[in-house]
């Protein structure tokens, strides 16, 4: 459990950091396809009840689908479940909500 923790905390970290405007919560989710290993992640952040998308650094991108790989890894080898996607929630104060979809 400990790993899963540290993993999704580097995640927000590394999600919080790419979000260099006020906001009021952050939304990033990411998917993965464990038979072709691809990634894909999209970030936005709301303000004032408005969606704003943006794009995230290569390097952030590559460290959190590393990290996705080896989250979704652990997770399957510890209950057996197979999640196909994730969301990680920040809000202004730093909690972090997440979700996975099996």
């Amino acid at each position: 459990m400990q790993d899963q923790i540290a993993i999704l905390n580097e995640m927000a970290n590394l999600v919080f950091n790419e979000v260099n405007e006020p906001f009021e919560t952050i939304h990033f989710k990411g998917e993965l396809d464990t038979t072709e290993e691809c990634f894909d992640g999209s970030l936005a952040y709301y303000f004032q009840g408005t969606r704003h998308s943006i794009g995230m650094s290569f390097t952030s991108v590559v460290r959190i689908s590393d990290l996705s790989f080896d989250l979704h890894k652990i997770m399957s080898d510890h209950t057996g479940g197979e999640w196909k996607w994730f969301t990680l929630e920040l809000d202004k104060n730093g909690q972090a909500k997440t979700h996975f979809e099996y």
